[in-house]
Parts: C-alpha cells; structure tokens; sequence
C-alpha cells in the first residue's frame, strides 16, 4: 500500500497524508473479523487525532474487504477496493453516500470481480457515486502498478474535495 500513498501525495501536492494500517493479528479470523476491528480502531484515532479532516480508505484483497465494511462509517468520505475479496449480499444502500471505486485485475484469479461489478451496479442503481474498472492485470496488481496507483490517487483527489 506504501506505493499507493505515495502516488496520493504525489497527486495532491502533499495535501493528503495517507496512513498505513498493518493488522495486529493475521486472516479475517472468521466471525471476529479482526481486521475489521484494526480499522474501526484506526479510525478512531485517526478522527482523535485530525478531527474533522476527512477519511477515505484504501485496500486490496482482505483489505478491500474491510474498506467494504467500513463504508457506511460516517467519518468515511471514499473507498478504494483494489480486488476485494468481497462477501456477496453487502447492501447497496450501505454505499448510497459513500464514494466507490472498486478496482479489479482481467486475469484475477483469487477475487472474483463479477460480484464487486454486482456491488457496483446495485449501488449505481440507487444514484450512488460508484465506479468499476477492470485493468489488465492480475491479483497481485505487478503488470501495471502505476494505472492502480494513478486511478487510486485520481478517484481520491476528486472525491476528497478536489485537493
């Protein structure tokens, strides 16, 4: 995720200063969702400690499926899923107010980008702000890193209030 900070900062001029969150315990860990709670608990120190500044999140794979979570968060103003391993049956309605990019390699074949298109669709239906994009790449996002990272920076940009 570094590489995706730092195309942001690049992009905005400094303006933005993404934050890195490394999980304390690996996996999703079943009904616990660990990670889950690793992000809410970032979120909470990040408003603790920039209050009123605005959030977006940014994740790939388990990540993406934790940006996905924490999408009706109110303090969340975008999200990024960079090939989220997405659990079928998120509400659309959860996104209606919560920018969308989900990002997805042609050649995936861990996540499965039909049903984050489904996800998109949903929400488009409900007049949110969603987008689907497919690169021709692979899960891992190495064939063309700088199309993830600038389409990431660009989303982002434009939906933090155009910094």
């Amino acid at each position: 995720m570094v590489p995706f900070a730092a195309a942001l900062r690049r992009r905005t001029h400094g303006l933005v200063h993404p934050a890195v969150l490394r999980y304390a315990v690996k996996g999703w860990n079943g009904v616990r969702r660990s990670p889950v709670l690793d992000a809410r608990w970032a979120l909470d120190e990040l408003g603790r400690r920039h209050p009123g500044v605005p959030i977006a999140l940014v994740g790939h794979s388990m990540g993406g499926r934790v940006a996905l979570e924490l999408a009706p968060d109110e303090r969340v103003r975008a999200v990024v899923g960079l090939a989220p391993w997405y659990a079928e049956g998120y509400p659309a309605a959860s996104f209606a107010g919560t920018p969308l990019l989900v990002l997805h390699g042609d050649e995936d074949r861990v996540t499965d980008a039909r049903t984050s298109e489904e996800l998109v669709r949903r929400v488009e239906a409900l007049g949110g702000d969603a987008t689907f994009e497919s690169i021709h790449d692979g899960h891992a996002m190495l064939r063309r890193p700088t199309q993830w990272h600038a389409r990431t920076a660009a989303f982002l940009s434009a939906r933090l209030g155009g910094v």
